[in-house]
Order: structure tokens, then sequence, then C-alpha cells
């Protein structure tokens, strides 16, 4: 995976008197998002009772996928991950085990990103705004 471009890049939606939507981006090695079978990703998470299914990915470029999906998709992810991880040891193979694992690291880390944005987000909103101060 291109070091350079697997930062995750939380988008935090604040609307006053709505809930905050976190909107993560991440990117896994194409091996894994063959064996994870995106295409079927959102029915399995309805399936699983996720809440906000949002879920995008783009395979266009190069050997990673990007993907882009809400907080609770993320959280489904790493349990297909871990399903993935558990297949590939069972097979012996151990480049998908690798790359499962760096996929792993990058969902976690897109997820501790979008919190800090999401918790970022809420302190300003709870901020008194300076038009009501003299």
């Amino acid at each position: 995976m291109d070091q350079e471009n697997s930062h995750s890049i939380p988008l935090v939606e604040v609307t006053p008197g709505r809930p905050i939507v976190t909107t993560l981006r991440l990117k896994i090695p194409r091996s894994v998002a063959e064996g994870l079978q995106l295409p079927s990703i959102k029915v399995r998470a309805r399936r699983a009772m996720v809440t906000d299914v949002r879920f995008d990915y783009d395979e266009k470029r190069g050997s990673d996928i990007r993907i882009t999906c809400s907080m609770p998709m993320a959280i489904f992810l790493v349990g297909e991950l871990r399903n993935l991880d558990t297949r590939a040891r069972a097979k012996r193979d151990n480049l998908l085990v690798s790359d499962t694992a760096r996929a792993v690291a990058a969902t976690f880390k897109a997820i501790e990103d979008g919190d800090k944005a999401a918790a970022a987000a809420i302190q300003k909103r709870s901020e008194p705004r300076a038009e009501n101060h003299p």
C-alpha cells in the first residue's frame, strides 16, 4: 500500500440541530478488497443491522482500493477483515494475511481520525459564537 497516500481523511458534517455525521476515507490493498467481495458488503451489513450503510469504493487506480464509508460501516469492515484474516490463515496465504493486517490498521486509523474530527466538531459547535458576545 502506498504509505504517502494511505492517510485517512475524515469528513465531518455539522448541521445545527442534527447529529454529527462522519464520513471516513481509507485505502486497502486490492487483494483484500477482492477477498472481502465489496460489491455485496452493504447487503451483509444490512443483515448485521448496521445503522448507516454508506459505503463506496473506487478501484480504478493502482494496487489500492479507495473506500469512503460511514463510521458504522468502518466498524463492520473491521469484523469482515478479521473474518478474511481467519480464512487467509487457514489457507496459509501469508501475503493476504499481511495485506489484511495493513487494511485493519488503515481502518482503525480512519476510525480514530474520524473520532477526533467529530470531537473537534462537537467542541466547535458548543463554543459560543462571537456575534452573541460583544
